[in-house]
This record gives C-alpha cells, sequence and structure tokens, in this order.
C-alpha cells in the first residue's frame, strides 16, 4: 500500500511540476518534502500526500477556497482538504510567514484557523492538500491535474485572458430595454408570484411584500430549498384586494391567513439569520400555520415576518440594525437579470449536454429583453464557430454587468445597482420540482470572480424621498408593470456614466 500510494504522489508531483502558463510562469507551487524530488527518485520522507497552492500567470495566489468550491462542481467532485491541516506552525514554515504576518493577520483581517479568509495582502493563508490511499487510481490524479489545466492555466503568452464581457460596445445599437418578467417571493425560497403589475417602493426599492416572509428552523436560521427542497412545492400568493396570504401545496388544504393580523406575531429573539446574516423579524402566524408548514416539510419550523404595515418589527441587535436590511434579502432588495445573460448560458448547457434553464432558476425580481441588441449579436457572431465554445473562450455577452443605474422613466423611478450577485448551489435546483441539476457548474466555466460565481445584478432605489423639493403627490409606492421601457446607464472609466 506504501509502495502504491507513494507513486501516485509522486506522479502528481511531476506532473504538477511541469504545469506552466503561457508565460513560462509556473502554475503550481509544491510544499514540503516533495520540494526536494528528482525526477526519478523517491525521498524516505516523502509520503502519499501532497501540499500545494495555485498561482495565476502574474504569480498570484488563487485562494484556496476558490479551488475548493469549484472542485466540488467536478463530476465527479474531487474532495481536497484546504487551510493549515491542523498544524499552523508547519503552515507557516512552509509560505514562509513571519511571526508578525501571523499576528497581523489576525489583528487586521481577523483570520483565525478554519475561517474562509485564504488571501491576505496578496499571500495565501493556507494551502490546498491531496491524500492517497489504498483505493485511490492513476484516474483519480488525472481528474485533478485535467481540472486545474482547465480551470487555472493560462497558456496566453501576454499575460491576458478574455475576458466575458470584450464585445464592441461602441459597435452595438442603441439598447431597448423592457421589463419583460416580474416575480415576487411572498415567502423566501419558495415558489414565485408572476406579476403584470405591481407595487415598488422609491424609497427602498423593494417589490411589495417581496421575501416579506421566511421560514425558520430552531435555530432561527431561515429555511433554504437546497436543504428542504419540498419548499419548492409550497406556492404563496398575495391577494391584495382581499388582503389574504394564501398558501398552497399538493395534498394540503390550503393555508390562508390575513396580512393586517399582527396579534399572533412573537418574538423570535429580535433576529432572523439569512446567509449568516441577521435581520429584523417575528414569528407570524396561529398555531395551525406552524403545525402546516412543519408537517408540509417533515421539520419543526415557523413563519416569520419582517414588517409591520411596511415597518420593520423592533429590534434589540444592534448588528442587526446596522444591517440596513430590507426584508428577508440575501443582499439587496431587488434582483435582475437579463434574457440575453439567460441566452447565454443555455449556449454552455447545450454545449455541455446539459437540460437548459430558464430565468425563475435564479430567482429574479425583474427580467428585461432587448431584443435588438439580441438580433445585432446574432448577425455578427461567427457562423462557423460552435457558440458554447466562443462563450467559454470569453465571448459571453452579460449587458448588464457594466450598468450603474436602472431608471423606468415613465413611473419616475430610478435604482442604484449595488453589485454583482454571487451564486450559490440554489441555482442548481428547479424551482418547481426541487430537482438538482448542473447550472452552478456551466456557470463555473465563464462566469468566475475572484472566487465566485457572478450572475445577475442586485439594485437598491436611489433614496430621494427624503428630498423636501420632491413633488407633493409623488408617493412611496409606484406601479410597474410588465412591457415598461427601461433605462440605464454604463459604468466608464472616468468619473461619468454612458447612457445606454
Amino acid at each position: 500500500i506504501s509502495k502504491h500510494t507513494r507513486s501516485l504522489a509522486k506522479e502528481l508531483v511531476k506532473r504538477l511540476t511541469r504545469l506552466r502558463h503561457g508565460n513560462g510562469k509556473r502554475a503550481v507551487v509544491i510544499y514540503g518534502a516533495w520540494t526536494e524530488q528528482k525526477e526519478n527518485t523517491m525521498s524516505v520522507s516523502s509520503g502519499p500526500t501532497v501540499a500545494f497552492n495555485i498561482v495565476r500567470q502574474d504569480e498570484s495566489f488563487v485562494g484556496y477556497n476558490e479551488v475548493s468550491k469549484l472542485a466540488m462542481l467536478h463530476r465527479p467532485p474531487l474532495q481536497l482538504r484546504t487551510g493549515c491541516f491542523c498544524n499552523p506552525g508547519a503552515c507557516q514554515k512552509a509560505l514562509g510567514l513571519s511571526d508578525k504576518d501571523i499576528h497581523d493577520n489576525y489583528v487586521v483581517s481577523g483570520h483565525v484557523c478554519g475561517d474562509q479568509i485564504d488571501i491576505i495582502q496578496n499571500r495565501s493563508t493556507g494551502a490546498i492538500r491531496v491524500s492517497f490511499g489504498k483505493d485511490s487510481i492513476w484516474e483519480d490524479l488525472d481528474a485533478l491535474v485535467t481540472f486545474i489545466e482547465k480551470q487555472f492555466v493560462n497558456y496566453s503568452k501576454d499575460g491576458s485572458k478574455p475576458s466575458i464581457n470584450q464585445l464592441n460596445k461602441d459597435a452595438l445599437p442603441q439598447s431597448h430595454l423592457q421589463l419583460s418578467e416580474m416575480y415576487v417571493f411572498p415567502i423566501k425560497s419558495c415558489v414565485a408570484m408572476r406579476v403584470k403589475s405591481w407595487q415598488i417602493s422609491r424609497k427602498t426599492g423593494k417589490l411589495k411584500y417581496d421575501r416579506e416572509f421566511a421560514l425558520v428552523d430552531s435555530s432561527g436560521s431561515a429555511m433554504r430549498m437546497y436543504s428542504y427542497p419540498r419548499m419548492a412545492l409550497i406556492r404563496p400568493v398575495i391577494d391584495l384586494d382581499a388582503g389574504l396570504l394564501i398558501v398552497s401545496a399538493p395534498n394540503c388544504k390550503d393555508l390562508v391567513l390575513r396580512l393586517d393580523q399582527f396579534k399572533d406575531a412573537s418574538d423570535c429573539g429580535g433576529s432572523v439569520k439569512v446567509c449568516g446574516n441577521k435581520c429584523g423579524g417575528r414569528i407570524w402566524g396561529n398555531r395551525l400555520a406552524t403545525e402546516w408548514f412543519s408537517s408540509f416539510l417533515g421539520v419543526q419550523c415557523w413563519l416569520a415576518r419582517y414588517s409591520n404595515n411596511g415597518e420593520p418589527f423592533p429590534c434589540d441587535n444592534t448588528a442587526v440594525k446596522n444591517r440596513n436590511s430590507v426584508a428577508f434579502s440575501n443582499e439587496a432588495p431587488l434582483m435582475l437579470l437579463s434574457e440575453d445573460s439567460i441566452s447565454t448560458l443555455n449556449e454552455v448547457l447545450s454545449a455541455q449536454g446539459q437540460k437548459l434553464t430558464t430565468s425563475m432558476q435564479f430567482r429574479p425580481n425583474l427580467v428585461v429583453r432587448n431584443t435588438l441588441k439580441r438580433d445585432f449579436l446574432r448577425e455578427n457572431s461567427s457562423p462557423n464557430m460552435d457558440k458554447g465554445k466562443e462563450i467559454l473562450n470569453g465571448n459571453g455577452w452579460n449587458p448588464e454587468d457594466s450598468w450603474s443605474t436602472v431608471t423606468i422613466p415613465d413611473r419616475d423611478l430610478k435604482l442604484i445597482v449595488v453589485g454583482q450577485c454571487a451564486r450559490c448551489s440554489m441555482v442548481d435546483y428547479d424551482p418547481t420540482t426541487g430537482m438538482k441539476g448542473k447550472t452552478l457548474r456551466a456557470l463555473a466555466d465563464y462566469r468566475r470572480q475572484h472566487g465566485q460565481i457572478m450572475f445577475g445584478i442586485f439594485l437598491r432605489a436611489a433614496d430621494d424621498m427624503h428630498l423636501t423639493n420632491k413633488p407633493a403627490d409623488r408617493t412611496e409606492y409606484v406601479l410597474i408593470e410588465e412591457g415598461d421601457m427601461i433605462g440605464c446607464s454604463q459604468h466608464a472609466q472616468k468619473d461619468e456614466d454612458i447612457q445606454c
């Protein structure tokens, strides 16, 4: 067994050492006894484990968390151990960190063993480790080397890497954007309501009742579909005229709750955790509601509500107050996608032989259409090149990446882009069935930025409701409709925006 596993480790080291970027720079740094290996010898001190880090063409480190997350998306998944492997002293020595470096990492960045901070001041805080056992085979190491080469080795000689937004924007015609789809998610992670028209707050940018409710477990955390797939079968509907929340699910009697009934609201510890962040909230609904959701999902849970008639429930938790959250949303009140982005992803999925997807898979609030740009791109694409491969080579088209503001002029509404949406395994789950696919893996092939997989943009309101000279009849809520024309401005290199 020892000879077998050490032979595999030696072969891995040899192949990793030979990985070079197009400019001749090494792609992998090896640590430990294997760094002293000669081509055809095996040191007594060399064992069946190999510790290493991956470096880019400019010799900057790739974070080990980024490598680990992408490895888990590989099919079959690659299991890597990362960090300092419960041996901080050896880790410090291998990485060449001084005692002051270790101290500063903790004091300045708060880095401790086991956290997700893998790069501090362009230096790695840990490494990646591969271990071979009696059941390991040559195909295992080959899969790992192939994965590293595909994901991290850049063979261009000038150090450049194709960008997902390298299309010549000057050659594009003027935008003709239209709001094509609109969704409200009354209960977080459950089925969306497709709406033709809906009220949106000029103050926050939140669609009325969007993610107003969440199901929470016994720890106070908001439940998510990737942990509880049956949430994809829970269909909440807001009846504005009757003032009701109506919840349905297969083989269950509809649960009907009044939106204006707050006497059953109770304290849930002052906060609800959403993706690790705390939001204010209260347990809401009567005993019947708790039994209904708990029975259907097969786990004890409660329905929580964020606000009382539009005003957040009071909260004693300082961290929650400072977060400035809007309902049970992850990072911002609104998420927007373009149909062009979905089309680009479907080209990749098609090239990989995977099932195509729809905007619903990404749980956006707003979906915009631009038929003029889509026709332009179709007419100017390479007819003899496989479209999916063209996208993976850096010719994808996600127009919203460059936007800084979004407006609906006819509704006197202005929204500000606060960042791109970092995706997790939630997008792998079909929102209608809860079945898992491989969407995140396809996105990782061309939408990866600094360890995160970006798709879609977050928006919030420009928040000018406080202005003293605003029109007297300008209310906080305004009605927007599918079919409304959309305006946007793009980020420019200088301190000015380009209208589109």
